[in-house]
């Protein structure tokens, strides 16, 4: 077993050594700082056109769940990456044993924090996947039974390894404890939870836009409509779950360096692929359960000719 660097919790500092065929691992955490700062400012603008959008929307009552939680997990981010500059500063700058020898302290309060604050805010952005799926398939409960316990497991899993990594003595390896087995079965829960999530949302969303094509015909203006939604969805859900596919591409083949800078570019991708959901929805991109029915009884009110059907 080897040590893991960033399950659904951030494991970088975990690494102590490397091959020769390896980037250094400093010059990995640095590319990891300018990364994620680039990304965080692109999370930023997208989360004050998304309060904006929300914030002016007639519907806002209707969006607090989404306004809390898009708030919540933009905190987070702000605090990721904070921790990390703190990380950075002190790893280049002000310890004695250098930067690779403080990175390979997974025990220190930096560390622990950064994977806590990650891991909360995965099991955030899951959870508000699900409550789309919710919202999409008219709040049938039974649709979100299997989301929600691949979310325990991940939550379970996540934070198991957290507690083991801040219960670490000073000078203890990760490589010796359960903590790299706890993150990757972490990392398989969420990105088992999008891929079906997504999948059951633009499945949704695909059936309804074949019943408007037989209803209204191929060229009506909601077919688009329906398929541009499917597209985002897709698109937006693709953002996380690539990632983390390239991050357990590199773990396996033993990329330390970039594991790491991966690893905490998903740490903001985290909050810009569900914040990119709400802008774009926001922009006319997207379709909830309401606009569904809407447009069926609109279909219902042409075929029949009267308001009696309404």
């Amino acid at each position: 077993m080897r040590p893991c660097h960033h399950g659904p919790l951030s494991l970088s500092s975990t690494v102590t050594a490397m091959g020769p065929r390896h980037m250094p691992i400093e010059e990995g955490q640095f590319i990891s700082l300018w990364m994620e700062s680039l990304l965080f400012g692109i999370n930023t603008i997208l989360f004050i056109i998304c309060l904006h959008i929300l914030l002016v929307s007639p519907e806002r009552s209707r969006r607090k769940v989404i306004l809390a939680t898009a708030t919540a997990m933009y905190t987070l981010c702000a605090a990721h990456v904070v921790v990390s500059f703190i990380r950075g500063i002190t790893a280049f700058f002000g310890s004695k044993q250098g930067a690779l020898a403080y990175y390979g302290q997974a025990w220190v309060w930096s560390n622990v924090t950064k994977q806590a604050l990650h891991t909360t805010n995965i099991i955030i952005a899951d959870s508000l996947l699900i409550y789309r799926l919710y919202i999409i398939w008219e709040r049938a409960y039974w649709i979100v039974v299997l989301p929600i316990l691949l979310l325990i497991g991940s939550s379970a899993s996540s934070y198991t390894a957290t507690y083991i990594l801040a219960c670490m003595p000073p000078g203890q390896s990760a490589f010796d404890t359960s903590v790299p087995d706890f993150c990757m079965m972490g990392y398989a829960f969420s990105f088992a939870t999008n891929i079906i999530v997504t999948s059951l949302i633009a499945g949704r969303i695909w059936w309804n836009a074949r019943q408007v094509s037989n209803l209204l015909g191929i060229s009506h203006g909601p077919l688009r409509f329906y398929i541009r939604a499917i597209t985002l969805i897709v698109e937006s859900g693709a953002i996380f779950s690539a990632s983390v596919l390239i991050l357990v591409v590199c773990y396996s083949l033993n990329l330390d360096a970039q594991t790491v800078f991966i690893s905490d570019s998903i740490a903001q991708i985290t909050g810009i692929a569900p914040t990119l959901i709400i802008v774009r929805a926001g922009m006319g991109y997207s379709v909830n359960s309401d606009q569904t029915n809407e447009c069926f009884t609109s279909i219902r009110f042409v075929r029949n000719g009267t308001t009696d059907t309404l």
